[in-house]
């Protein structure tokens, strides 16, 4: 430290913020200074795309116009309220969300809101494994899960290589052969992270496949499911149905309902990035409590919650589910048609 100016010395940062200070995933080095300049066909023409970022425009203008017609504010919503979020409107998230479109009924004591799902997730993740366990997830996987799971947590990433002859299904024996690779290299998996509809990949995961990927689980005591459902409302394709991992837990292995975590959030779905509202179900007593007192730290302000309780309770159960993901399909065809214009391969 002789050498070090003592000024500098002095304003040292701990460890772990050191790790938290270094660039994250790739794509999002560039993200600030991309944001400046972003495209708008009238103000700023020669913006930037970001084709990186997955943000849902297409019902962005149902979605403010809705807002914006809630009922107003009273009193009590300036005042400090449940950090596990309002009431009624978990109880719109239990019956217009996971009743509906998830297919389980889901009790608003389960439920838990936070700024954002990767906010949701890396408190989730730090919950449940300790520092030095690895958390096991099929590759390609969503960029941002590498910085948003490990880097505050200390936790490795352990990579299940999928393949594409095989339709990119997640098998036993590849999560068996990962397991067993982490544990001989002195990493214990504490963690299976699951994405449906994925992303990447944009696949679903069917009854067959989760039901192989819970036997598996099931026989490992230590594991506990984390599954990223973000997109759930988002299926355009004819060629499946989006099913829940909660779903199935609650269909073929109710012991597995203390070890299966969900994540859904309004950003993807909801075209609603902004509005910084993350869901978590979790049965798990112990990490249901370890919310209720850190959720100071990530809860979500009561006027959005009041914003979207009248969306959800409201708007959404008499909004066609068909529509918008016909809007999206149609989209879709749009661009796939435009790519080999573009001499991008598909």
């Amino acid at each position: 430290n002789s050498g070090k100016d003592p000024a500098v010395a002095m304003a040292a940062i701990s460890e772990r913020a050191v790790e938290a200070a270094k660039p994250k995933a790739f794509y999002r080095q560039f993200e600030g200074e991309l944001l400046k300049n972003k495209y708008d066909k009238d103000s700023n023409p020669d913006g930037c795309v970001m084709l990186s970022l997955a943000e849902n425009t297409l019902a962005a203008d149902i979605m403010l116009e809705k807002y914006q017609k809630a009922p107003s504010l009273d009193l009590s919503d300036s005042m400090y309220s449940n950090y596990q979020g309002i009431l009624a409107f978990r109880e719109a998230i239990a019956s217009n969300i996971f009743a509906k479109h998830f297919k389980v009924q889901a009790d608003a004591d389960d439920i838990f809101l936070g700024v954002g799902a990767s906010v949701l997730a890396n408190q989730l993740c730090w919950s449940i494994a300790n520092p030095g366990d690895g958390v096991l997830i099929p590759t390609p996987f969503y960029g941002a899960f590498s910085y948003d799971i490990t880097v505050r947590n200390d936790l490795h990433l352990v990579r299940i290589q999928r393949e594409a002859a095989n339709d990119y299904a997640l098998t036993t024996n590849m999560l068996e052969s990962a397991y067993d690779d982490a544990m001989e290299k002195g990493v214990k998996p504490k963690i299976l992270m699951l994405c449906s509809p994925d992303n990447p990949l944009g696949r679903l995961q069917t009854e067959s496949e989760l039901i192989n990927i819970l036997s598996w689980c099931a026989e490992k005591p230590d594991i506990h499911i984390v599954s990223d459902e973000l997109y759930a409302l988002s299926v355009h394709s004819k060629k499946g149905n989006f099913v829940s991992v909660l779903e199935i837990v609650s269909k073929f292995f109710p012991q597995m309902s203390a070890r299966t975590h969900i994540l859904w959030a309004a950003s993807k779905d909801f075209g609603a990035s902004g509005f910084r509202m993350g869901v978590l179900h979790t049965k798990n007593e112990d990490i249901k409590a370890v919310f209720r007192n850190l959720g100071v730290y990530v809860a979500v302000s009561n006027p959005i919650q009041r914003g979207l309780q009248h969306i959800f309770g409201h708007f959404l159960p008499m909004y066609p589910t068909h529509a918008h993901p016909l809007l999206m399909g149609d989209v879709h065809v749009e661009i796939a048609h435009m790519l080999p214009q573009l001499c991008i391969e598909q």
